[in-house]
């Protein structure tokens, strides 16, 4: 039977027109010679829509392509690598420093210091001894050990927090990796080797440093973004209620206090909003609050919880959507493979929305327009509107911090928000909860629940989403007067058992089956939560349902 296998032919089918016969076993980095193909900078391959390190051995008739750097899973492999790279000059030369991933911003990710002050010229000796490892183009071996094996390399290596993310582990199997005797653990393939790795920075910043990636060769300009500190001060509250990763929030699962940390993290948004409604207060008299914020913020909730709030200081809150004033459908611009680009500010009949605020500020009254998105057309159905004494205009959409929007309008009239999930939960010192992916999770289960869309739907139109969200959201953030972090400590639990019978569905032929499966993992990190202590109000019942707010 054995030999049999080992006789086995297998096809390997690298375009629409091209394969090759290859024995069974071959590794995937072998193909790489036997093709005449540019493999420099390969760093992993796609074997039947999942990705795999070059190690793989195929076992069946396989679709095979090659990941590179400009890829977006290439570039989620090169930056984990090099998260690797500074574990091991971090062990090296400040092996006692307690460091936590605080963020990713861009290119970006901001590494916080907790016991003591990060210096210039250790950022230097940090980033010299990477570069070393880089030279020294030393191998990463991908090797799958016991869990009793895996626990005693981390102890003699003194690796507590891989010890701490073993602890709550059924699986009798880990995946680690090995490299110049240094052992850890990886959220996901790493590249083959250090020297496919070379181009990243170590800067001082903040209360820590700053990791660079750059995605191409362009020098990376360092901002000092408003976000970063409420990354910081997510943090800090984290910290207060003892759950800094997720092991810790598992362990409160485990030890039946998922309730208590529910409660006190709805207890922080209603603290957060509290201080919003002081700071609108306290900048005096304003007729308009403008909010904007990425795709699954929680902007619907957050609107209509904040209109609730405004009461109490007085105003007549009225609620308008800049999304009534998209274009009709055939004056939608085009993006250049010729779908409809609806991020772009081009998008937003702005003629028609500056006429009708301009009215409205002027004491006239106005009819809103409903946008239709089935038929792609703007309807009137007798929405009149007329600003009084005592009304503030709450507008919500993504453009509304773009200083194109309400040009003719005092700036000390206006409030400006920035809503966002940001997440400042460690898987390790090394890996955060993507914020990113938590918005991907609220997106599939909104898409599903509201429109009937499937993963693959969602996932299609994500990049689109994230271009345009670059281009049209987040330069903006810096005029808001408010940012509010929308995110929740206990959230991915919550999302797990909604979001996973839907992740299943796709199917291995599926090209969206590697991202799919990449989110299915992530998922399985967390322990299921109970949602039926979620209080209706709570921006998560947006996207798992029940929401006492209706869309």
């Amino acid at each position: 039977m054995i030999e049999d296998f080992k006789n086995k032919k297998i096809r390997v089918s690298l375009s629409s027109n091209e394969q090759i016969i290859v024995k069974y076993g071959t590794r995937v980095k072998d193909i790489l010679a036997l093709i005449d193909k540019e493999n420099e900078g390969v760093l992993a391959a796609k074997v039947n829509n999942s990705i795999k390190n070059l190690d793989y051995e195929l076992c069946e008739n396989s679709k095979v392509s090659f990941v590179k750097k400009d890829d977006r899973e290439g570039y989620r492999i090169y930056t984990r690598t090099v998260k690797f790279l500074l574990y091991m000059a971090l062990e090296r030369l400040y092996p006692s420093l307690d460091i936590e991933v605080c963020n990713l911003l861009g290119e970006s990710i901001y590494f916080i210091c907790k016991d003591k002050e990060f210096t210039n010229d250790m950022a230097v000796e940090l980033l010299k001894e990477m570069r070393t490892i880089v030279k020294n183009d030393s191998k990463f071996e991908r090797k799958v050990v016991s869990y009793e094996e895996a626990r005693f390399l981390f102890e003699q290596s003194k690796n507590m927090d891989a010890i701490d993310n073993l602890s709550i582990r059924m699986s009798p199997y880990v995946t680690i990796y090995i490299s110049e005797n240094i052992y850890g653990m990886a959220d996901g393939v790493l590249a083959p080797r250090a020297g496919l790795v070379d181009n990243f920075n170590i800067k001082k910043f903040r209360k820590g440093f700053l990791l660079i990636v750059p995605k191409n060769e362009k020098e990376v300009k360092i901002i000092d973004s408003p976000l970063y500190s409420v990354f910081e001060e997510k943090t800090k509250f984290n910290d207060i209620i003892n759950i800094r990763s997720v092991t810790e929030l598992n362990k409160k699962v485990i030890d039946g206090k998922i309730e208590e940390v529910i409660r006190v993290s709805e207890a922080e948004h209603d603290r957060n909003f509290a201080e919003l409604i002081a700071d609108i207060e306290k900048k005096g008299k304003k007729k308009v609050v403008l909010i904007a914020g990425p795709s699954s913020s929680g902007k619907t909730t957050f609107t209509k919880k904040l209109c609730i709030n405004l009461k109490l200081i007085g105003y007549n809150p009225v609620m308008i959507s800049m999304d009534n004033y998209f274009k009709e459908r055939e004056d939608t611009p085009l993006q250049e493979n010729g779908e409809y680009d609806f991020e772009t500010i081009e998008a937003v009949d702005m003629k028609l929305f500056s006429s009708d605020m301009k009215k409205l500020f002027n004491g006239k009254k106005v009819q809103i327009p409903d946008f239709n998105f089935i038929v792609g057309k703007k309807e009137y159905k007798g929405n009149f509107l007329k600003l009084e004494e005592n009304d503030i205009l709450v507008l919500e959409g993504i453009h509304t911090l773009n200083p194109q929007v309400f040009n003719d309008i005092d700036d000390s009239l206006k409030y400006k928000i920035y809503i966002a999930p940001m997440t400042t939960l460690n898987i390790d010192d090394f890996s955060k909860v993507s914020t990113t992916d938590t918005r991907i999770l609220r997106r599939i289960l909104r898409d599903f629940n509201t429109r009937g869309n499937n993963v693959e739907k969602t996932l299609g139109m994500w990049s689109n989403l994230m271009r345009g969200e670059s281009k049209w959201i987040y330069p903006y953030t810096k005029n808001a007067d408010y940012i509010f972090n929308s995110s929740y400590v206990y959230e991915i639990g919550a999302l797990r058992t909604f979001v996973e019978p839907l992740l299943l569905k796709v199917n291995s032929n599926s090209e969206y089956f590697s991202e799919a499966r990449r989110l299915y993992n992530f998922i399985q990190k967390f322990l299921p939560i109970e949602t039926t202590e979620i209080p209706e109000d709570s921006i998560i019942r947006e996207f798992i349902g029940n929401s006492s707010f209706k869309r």
